[in-house]
């Protein structure tokens, strides 16, 4: 019977595809704990973003309801005033 005297060690080019698989297997967890990281933090830029934009949305929509009001204040003194001009202008002049 015939034994192998270096059956239980790698043979060299065994072992150096094992160190290159560790070394990938390193680095590719690396990188997906780096990109699990980058996307927890554009997750929350984004719900902070969010969170300003309804904010924006809600002052523009006063902003704009305002203004609205504001137009239709002045456009009522605007006719008011006319029509005052108006009746001083029908007046008789002597």
């Amino acid at each position: 019977m015939e034994e192998d005297l270096y059956g239980d060690l790698d043979t060299s080019t065994s072992a150096l595809e094992k160190k290159e698989a560790l070394d990938l297997k390193s680095k590719v967890e690396g990188e997906n704990k780096r990109l699990r990281d980058e996307l927890a933090q554009l997750q929350e830029q984004n719900r902070q973003l969010g969170t300003a934009n309804k904010q924006l949305e809600a002052n523009i929509s006063t902003l704009f309801a305002t203004a609205q009001l504001e137009l239709g204040r002045k456009d009522k003194e605007i006719r008011r005033l006319r029509s005052q001009l108006e009746g001083r202008g029908a007046a008789p002049r002597g």
